[in-house]
């Protein structure tokens, strides 16, 4: 597809400074994913958990945030028991 100029898209590499934590279900689908600070605790309030939720062909369907923001102020070890918006 091409932009209004008629050039096409450039793949683009996004790199950031954050450790990753997955946690997943009980086959092979990504369901918590946490972002922090490389070294960060588990049980630090420093986490950003996102949660992906899936249909019934387990295809993703939508990614929601803890608490409903991306903030930095999550607790990894308790993501089970947030509220995902």
């Amino acid at each position: 597809m091409a932009n209004a100029s008629g050039q096409k898209p450039a793949a683009v590499e996004v790199q950031d400074n954050y450790q990753t934590l997955i946690d997943y279900d009980s086959g092979t689908n990504p369901v918590y994913i946490g972002k922090s600070s490389p070294g960060s605790a588990t049980s630090s309030s420093v986490w950003s958990i996102r949660k992906v939720t899936y249909d019934a062909n387990s295809n993703p369907t939508t990614i929601k945030l803890a608490s409903g923001t991306g903030s930095f102020d999550k607790i990894w070890d308790d993501r089970t028991t947030y509220t995902y918006s």
